[in-house]
């Protein structure tokens, strides 16, 4: 990992992934996932897909998409880039080539299928990055990575602007884009305490109903439903802990007590938190 981004090159062996049934949900990540060689199927917000380097060889796994299953062939080869809000964030400062909330507004196309040029063009862009990142600390060296880094994130940016027959180029961001990223700002500082729609929407100055309306048209869900997703996964990373008692769980997420946090999970995990805790 290099200032907020995570790139690798992956295949069968490097990662167990059978123990999962649901992976987090995450609202400050981006990650892009090439398939160059063999398979892999993957299962995003409850749709299935097979991914080959002929067909859907890119996997767009965007803020507030849950991925529920995932798995790859033997010979499976490919590559990951893995980039924080943090880092979106920070390379977006003046000019904004390609909003944060433009990939939000995408978050349906989960998979694209690119020609060999186009596979071509990442790899040797992913290369490009990961040679940038064994250059030293100085801020030359860092800006030269950050620029390596955010150009593979344009190019994938843009390929999915043209399938989806969109473009963002000279466009300001808008009050609901505005409105949306300081939603999801205050989500990562409060939602372990803050569970009502009520309480966001009082911070941003405006009614929870115009609060849902904005992120239903901006990724496709209302606020609630957003604010659950990102508690049931600071839920999933805490229950992969055995440090964290499920008393301790429930307290720090803010439940009444240990029976209303299982009933909660239960809800929306279809399990409660000991049978989640005991598969892994």
């Amino acid at each position: 990992m290099v200032q907020g981004v995570v790139f690798a090159e992956f295949g069968p062996d490097d990662f167990d992934i059978k123990q999962y049934r649901r992976f987090p949900a995450l609202s400050h990540a981006i990650i892009y996932m090439v398939v160059c060689k063999g398979s892999m199927e993957i299962v995003v917000d409850n749709i299935r897909y097979e991914c080959r380097p002929e067909k859907n060889n890119i996997v767009c796994i965007k803020p507030v998409n849950t991925v529920y299953d995932m798995s790859v062939s033997p010979d499976f080869r490919g590559h990951v880039v893995a980039y924080s809000k943090k880092f979106m964030n920070s390379t977006e400062k003046g000019e904004k080539p390609v909003p944060f909330i433009d990939i939000l507004a995408l978050r349906r196309l989960h998979v694209m299928s690119l020609g060999k040029d186009g596979t071509g063009i990442l790899e040797e862009q992913f290369n490009i990055m990961r040679r940038s990142s064994y250059l030293g600390s100085s801020g030359l060296e860092r800006s030269i990575f950050k620029y390596a880094a955010m150009l593979y994130h344009m190019q994938v940016s843009k390929m999915m602007f043209d399938a989806a027959g969109k473009s963002v180029t000279g466009r300001q961001a808008s009050r609901a884009s505005v409105i949306c990223n300081d939603f999801f700002d205050l989500l990562m500082q409060y939602v372990e305490k803050e569970h009502d729609v009520s309480f966001y929407a009082d911070r941003l100055n405006i009614s929870s109903h115009y609060l849902s309306r904005i992120t239903n048209r901006v990724i496709g869900q209302p606020a609630g439903k957003v604010i659950v997703n990102e508690l049931m996964s600071h839920a999933y990373i805490m229950l992969r802990n055995p440090e964290y008692t499920l008393q301790q769980i429930a307290d720090r997420l803010n439940f009444s007590d240990q029976s209303s946090f299982g009933k909660f999970f239960r809800k929306h995990a279809g399990l409660s938190p000991a049978a989640y805790r005991k598969e892994q």
